[in-house]
């Protein structure tokens, strides 16, 4: 699935609005973002390579800011908030 070509326009991959969809609800629940081992079991990929390859696409959309170097660094921008909507 991570080899698929990506949607016209600015719309999201159902896996990368699943991702999305993941980090909110952990996010809300616990008071900060997954892992991305959490992530990883989440949304039922084989390597976490395989979330940071999901995370890499929703940061080059600009749904959301990965912290480098920052334990679970993820953050939902306000356009990523509104492909959850």
């Amino acid at each position: 699935p991570l080899d698929m070509p990506e949607p016209a326009g600015d719309s999201a991959t159902e896996l990368q609005r699943r991702c999305l969809a993941a980090v909110w609800e952990y996010t809300k629940a616990q008071g900060y973002p997954p892992s991305h081992r959490e992530l990883q079991k989440r949304l039922c990929l084989t390597s976490t390579n395989s979330v940071q390859e999901v995370l890499g696409r929703l940061e080059e959309r600009g749904l959301l800011i990965v912290s480098r170097g920052v334990a679970r660094g993820l953050r939902i921008t306000d356009e990523g908030l509104e492909v959850l909507l």
